[in-house]
């Protein structure tokens, strides 16, 4: 039998982090690596890579996985933001 469809779709999301934020960059980075190291295991596998364009200066936080990875990992992110210490 097929496994549900919640187990078998993946989705993707990119967070850009504009030239001169590399503070918020890093803090930002540092919260999404530590939010994979204690996922919850139901989220199923899930990925994130960084990847700085020198030539425009922009940082991108790109996340993979399941939807509810995605969903917490967003609304980490939401909180994140709502935080900005500037």
């Amino acid at each position: 039998p097929a496994r549900p469809l919640a187990e078998r779709i993946r989705v993707s999301a990119a967070i850009e982090i504009p030239e001169g934020a590399a503070e918020d960059a890093q803090r930002l980075n540092a919260s999404l690596v530590a939010l994979l190291n204690c996922k919850d295991p139901s989220w199923g596998p899930a990925r994130f890579d960084v990847v700085y364009q020198p030539e425009t200066g922009v940082s991108r936080a790109v996340l993979y996985g399941t939807p509810a990875f995605l969903s917490a990992a967003l609304a980490a992110v939401g909180v994140f933001v709502s935080e900005d210490r500037t």
